[in-house]
């Protein structure tokens, strides 16, 4: 950025030369160079608001998609849950049918024993 010292207190702003003003640490500014580095600071906070907008945006559809697949989760889990329970049914019915069939071997062979 172009600067000059400021010029002596007693100088009057009126006299500073055309297109230049005081800026920062009290030093002359050309005008058209603070202007040109606004206008790019502008440019540079919108492209970065508009990069946080679509950030905002894909963390909604992130959110959105995480809620569906959470749901999914829930309805998987019960659905083993309910598959796990019908299997224990089936098992302690197969436990019941084999205990069954082994009384009646042994009073099979009971018979068998008592009849010889």
């Amino acid at each position: 950025m172009l600067h000059a010292s400021l010029p002596h207190p007693d100088f009057e702003s009126a006299s500073y030369p055309k297109g230049w003003m005081i800026g920062k640490k009290r030093k002359l500014v050309n005008v058209d160079v603070v202007e040109s580095m606004r206008r790019i600071a502008v440019q540079e906070m919108n492209r970065k608001d508009r990069e946080i907008g679509g950030l905002n945006e894909q963390l909604e559809e992130d959110a959105r998609c995480l809620e569906h697949l959470q749901l999914q989760l829930l309805d998987e889990r019960s659905k083993r849950a309910e598959v796990e329970r019908q299997n224990a049914m089936l098992q302690n019915q197969i436990t019941l049918l084999m205990d069954m069939l082994q009384e009646n071997d042994v009073i099979d062979l009971d018979e068998r024993d008592d009849g010889v």
